[in-house]
């Protein structure tokens, strides 16, 4: 009542018909071919009643699966994966409402077999196919199939193990009984023959192999068990055969008197194409002074024309580019030689630009010619790659070739690595440690001191592919707290591991002293498939401690090179942690270098909506720190941060008690509105101050020299820069020492980011610094700069007591007139722009109302961003009344060119100013009517009448301070009465104003005394601001005796 056939899908051609018991060909199932059921006239059934045909397909297994088509032609797919055997096909004829037809069931058994033939490269031939060619009278060689089953033996079906097809060849039991096939190649080569057999018994059952004729050799077929259930054991062995293009007839035959039984037969052609492609050394480029020792000049059966050594001093290099075909890891081998009983010679490795770990070549040849090999997995990306190995100073094995495999060991998938480190400090790809190798030697520490010896990274996998891992290798004195956990480590696509790296105290070798450096550092390198980060590295740095204090402790430096930072301080010390050396200061409110920066106050980075803290360093006595932001003017207003715990008072990255690092974030909304300013803070550690002002200062008395500077410079803050000497915005260390200590400032050591120096700027239009010009500049007092309270200015009160010329609370009076209602303390402050350093004569326009109370003054110092470098105080007498100005006396000061900032403070009380100026200082000679000293027939002139015009004018002195008379309350030492200069220095100056009445020829000369040989006076002279002339350094005679004045013999000079 059915027709059975297989069409192609393409064509619609019919294929195959199958009648009951036909066998399909596994390459006509699968979405090239379909089942075809055609409906026939039958008995009692009529194809034109049919609407539709279900298909019920049992296979050999009994799974069952039902199909229904209502679409003529009626068809059916065929799964490409049925299983091997036979297959019943249950067919039902539906009517137009899917009933089946009376008399409309048909059931068919078809046999599903492994195709014959070539498919693709491959030629299949069951083993029942092969043409019987009995050597012996008695024919035992045999097919078995259902219709010939075993006489004995074999499952239900009487049949051996699973075969593949409709049966299997048994060999039978005579010599010479064979089985032969006829195969037609398009190349002659060498092809694989690979037989699928069963040969039961307790030696094997071998067979000769030939090719039209001609033997081939002899196949073994090894026993595959003894008894029946080595007939069961179905197996397979693979040899080469050689064909001719064409018709071959290949024929197998038994050498004894037993063969095997044969399933299945198949023939490939063998890939000749090499499994490695060879890169001679002596091809490659070379850099750095390696050269190539060629075969005739010594044959040590390298495997090309020579190879590659490595003579000399430097780092030198070889260069190989190499191609693959496949984006992959592949696993490269070097071929190299190196004698036993020399040391390893590690040789540095990169691939495509990306720094692989070091590959280590160690000695293991017997003679120099004996070429040994070291194997390396990298990552190569399709086409063109460049492999490099470098020699560090020229040591290294003799190199031979490098062999790049023809496939990868993996294929790159789309995994993505990201690797990042645990800690919080700023740098994600660095881990920081701190040993203490006796961390209980304080006695004034409780307990045992914490330190960080630990940390980990996290290894995602952030790609849409799986990641996998390669190796997990370390440098310096480093282990993983668990390797076995990174074997063969493979990452889904989401996935992360936490990889613990431990300091190995047995690896490290300590140094002696703490005079040395202790900073240990390595690398933590990864190598996995991402193709286009296929190495990455960790930096791994810590610093070793012989025991907690004890001067022991790391300076800023070593702090900065632990945590990945560019900043130093020159000649810091590395004794006591940095103490009593560069930093040690008095505490004096200036930079030590041009990375620190002078802000007392602080706000937080335009852009930026949440600051981070993390404290880096503690390094001090048993208890905590407390960091807080507090008020401008006010330590006790205060917002706190952090405060780490005691026991972590000698560790990097401290914790607080709960456990957790000291890190902290603020937002705008943490800064309280009462505080003065546009959320303008403070930062304190342990009750000290980024504003000197608020913090006691060390006992030490500086330098005279330095007297009028600031003290109480406890806590610094420093630009981050990293170690390309870039400034990382925003980002700033801050930094303390406990008040006169030892000036370290390692105690407490945080990392800020998203902070700015609170803004200032000069009131006026442009917001502008006010230009000091050559010939001066005269500022009103009330022009002082636009900022808050204790940034700009410092009163009394914020209630303004004048009128409302401008916000703030210092008081002025009238529109701008003058600053009034002044108290002993206050300050302002004024950015200027000198144009042209110089001396200049600062003065004030002030009023004083009172004759009674303490003496009234203003101080001026000049900061340059670095500090306080110049102090005047002027003293504010007298006036009359407080409406009253007049000018003060004028004093000069030495300014720098370039910005600066000019902070004027109020000494002794109630005061006004109105004005202060900055003029070009004026130079007269010094007598009653300050005119030139006449040069008529002659003069002769006392060495104490210098002119008058003060430091750098009309002078230059060694120090300021008065070393004998001061008659004239200047730096000039003089002596006998004002008459003399004595105390004089190498390169001190004075200078003297004359007026030459008739140009000519004059005679100089000096009377002077000393009471040592080699000293000399040059004499030089000026006229509009020119030098004319001058002339030689004239030597002072020796006089025995300081009083002893004699004249020297002169010089000619044109005046």
């Amino acid at each position: 009542m059915f027709t059975l056939s297989i069409i192609d899908v393409q064509t619609g051609n019919i294929v195959k018909t199958l009648a009951p018991g036909a066998a399909i060909t596994r390459d006509l199932l699968g979405d090239d071919y379909r089942l075809e059921v055609t409906p026939i006239d039958s008995s009692g059934f009529l194809a034109s009643d049919v609407a539709g045909v279900a298909l019920t397909l049992t296979d050999s297994t009994g799974a069952a699966s039902e199909l229904v088509s209502t679409d003529t032609p009626y068809r059916f797919p065929l799964a490409s994966d049925l299983d091997r055997g036979v297959t019943n096909l249950k067919l039902d004829a539906l009517d137009d409402s899917g009933q089946q037809l009376t008399n409309g069931e048909q059931s068919v058994d078809v046999e599903i077999v492994n195709a014959e033939g070539w498919s693709g490269d491959v030629f299949t031939l069951q083993g029942e196919s092969l043409l019987i060619d009995d050597g012996a009278s008695i024919a035992d060689t045999v097919v078995r199939n259902a219709n010939n089953p075993e006489s004995s033996g074999g499952g239900a079906d009487r049949l051996w193990g699973e075969f593949s097809g409709s049966g299997y060849l048994d060999m039978g039991s005579q010599a010479g009984d064979a089985g032969s096939f006829s195969v037609n190649v398009a190349e002659a080569g060498t092809y694989l023959l690979t037989i699928r057999y069963a040969a039961s018994g307790s030696s094997d059952r071998p067979m000769t192999l030939s090719v039209d004729g001609d033997p081939q050799g002899t196949i073994a077929f090894a026993s595959t068990g003894v008894g029946s259930a080595g007939w069961e054991n179905w197996t397979e062995t693979t040899v080469e055969i050689d064909l001719g293009a064409g018709d071959n007839v290949v024929r197998l035959a038994n050498v004894g008197n037993t063969g095997p039984n044969i399933d299945r037969l198949q023939l490939q052609r063998e890939d000749t194409a090499p499994e490695y492609k060879i890169y001679e050394a002596e091809n490659a480029v070379l850099q750095g002074g390696a050269i190539v020792v060629p075969t005739t000049q010594s044959d040590r059966d390298a495997s090309g024309t020579g190879f590659v050594d490595f003579v000399g001093t430097g780092d030198q290099t070889v260069i190989w580019n190499v191609d693959v075909g496949q984006s992959g890891v592949y696993e490269v081998t070097f071929r190299y030689s190196l004698t036993t009983g020399k040391a390893d010679r590690p040789l540095a490795l990169t691939v495509n630009g990306e720094s692989y770990p070091a590959v280590n070549f160690p000695a293991e040849s017997r003679t120099v010619s004996d070429w040994v090999t070291q194997t390396v997995k990298m990552t190569l990306s399709e086409g063109s790659n460049t492999i490099a190995v470098t020699a560090p100073n020229g040591v290294g094995p003799d190199i031979d070739s490098l062999e790049v495999p023809a496939a990868p060991l993996a294929v790159i998938s789309n995994g993505d690595i990201s690797v990042v480190s645990t800690d919080p400090a700023y740098f994600d790809d660095r881990i920081a440690f701190n040993y203490l190798e006796d961390n209980d030697a304080t006695s004034s520490s409780p307990v045992a001191r914490e330190y960080k010896d630990s940390g980990s990274v996290i290894i995602t996998n952030n790609g849409t592919g799986e990641l996998g891992v390669d190796s997990v290798t370390l440098s310096g004195p480093f282990m993983l707290a668990d390797a076995d956990a990174l074997n063969d480590l493979r990452l889904a696509p989401g996935e992360s591991i936490e990889v613990g790296v431990l300091f190995d105290r047995a690896a490290y070798t300590p140094p002696s002293s703490n005079a040395a450096d202790g900073v240990f550092e390595g690398t933590m390198t990864i190598v996995s498939d991402d193709a286009d980060q296929p190495v990455t590295e960790i930096q791994l740095a810590g610093f070793w401690q012989a025991r907690d204090e004890g001067g022991w402790e790391p300076n800023l430096n070593e702090i900065w090179r632990v945590f990945g930072f560019g900043n130093h301080i020159d000649g810091l010390s590395t004794l006591d942690g940095g103490g009593e050396s560069v930093l040690q200061d008095f505490d004096l409110y200036r930079a030590v270098n041009d990375q620190e920066v002078l802000s007392r106050y602080w706000q937080i980075a335009d852009g930026v909506g949440s600051v981070t803290v993390t404290q880096l360093a503690a390094f001090h006595g048993y208890s905590g720190a407390l960091l807080a932001l507090h008020a401008p003017g006010d330590k006790s207003a205060r917002v706190s941060l952090s405060n780490h715990d005691s026991l972590y008072s000698q560790s990097l990255l401290p914790h607080v008690a709960n456990g957790d690092y000291a890190t902290s974030n603020f937002t705008p909304a943490r800064i309280p509105d009462s505080w003065a300013g546009d959320d303008i803070f403070g930062i304190s550690i342990a009750n000290q101050s980024t504003d000197p002002s608020l913090n006691p200062h060390g006992g030490n008395t500086p330098p005279a020299e330095d007297a009028g500077i600031e003290r109480g410079h406890t806590v610094r803050v420093f630009q981050a820069y990293d170690t390309d000497g870039n400034a990382i915005a925003n980002t700033y260390f801050v930094v303390m020492d406990y008040t006169g200590i030892n000036y370290d400032y390692n105690d407490n050591v945080f990392l800020v980011e998203g902070i700015e120096p609170a803004a200032r700027t000069p009131f006026n239009e442009s917001a502008t610094p006010w230009v000091v010009e050559q010939s001066g500049l005269t500022l009103d007092a009330a022009l002082f700069d636009e900022g808050a309270s204790y940034l700009t200015y410092k009163d009394s009160s914020e209630t303004q007591m004048g009128t409302h010329f401008r916000e703030g609370g210092v008081d002025i009076q009238g529109n701008g007139d003058a600053i009034g209602w002044i108290e002993n303390g206050e300050w302002v402050e004024y950015t200027l722009e000198i144009e042209q350093a110089g001396v200049y004569d600062l003065s004030f326009l002030s009023a004083l109302g009172a004759q009674t109370g303490s003496a009234r003054s203003i101080t001026a110092t000049f900061d340059n961003g670095a500090g306080v470098y110049e102090v005047a105080t002027i003293g504010v007498d007298y006036t009359g009344g407080w409406s009253t100005f007049a000018e003060t006396e004028s004093q000069n000061v030495a300014l720098e060119a370039g910005t600066q900032t000019l902070r004027l403070t109020f000494n002794g009380g109630s005061q006004n100013l109105e004005s202060f100026s900055l003029s070009p200082p004026s130079q007269t000679a010094f007598n009653d009517a300050a005119t030139p000293w006449a040069v008529d027939d002659g003069l002769t002139l006392n060495a104490g009448l210098y002119d008058q015009g003060g430091p750098e004018v009309a002078y230059h002195d060694s120090s300021e301070t008065q070393l004998g008379d001061n008659t004239r309350n200047e730096g000039v030492d003089l002596r006998d009465n004002g008459n003399s200069i004595g105390s004089i220095a190498n390169g001190e100056w004075v200078e003297y104003t004359i007026d030459v009445a008739t140009a000519g020829t004059y005679q100089l000369s000096f009377a002077a005394a000393t009471m040592s040989s080699g000293r000399t006076v040059t004499a030089s002279v000026e006229q509009d601001g020119t030098v004319y002339t001058s002339a030689t350094p004239q030597a002072v005679t020796n006089t025995g005796g300081w009083n002893n004045y004699q004249a020297n013999d002169g010089i000619e000079l044109d005046l």
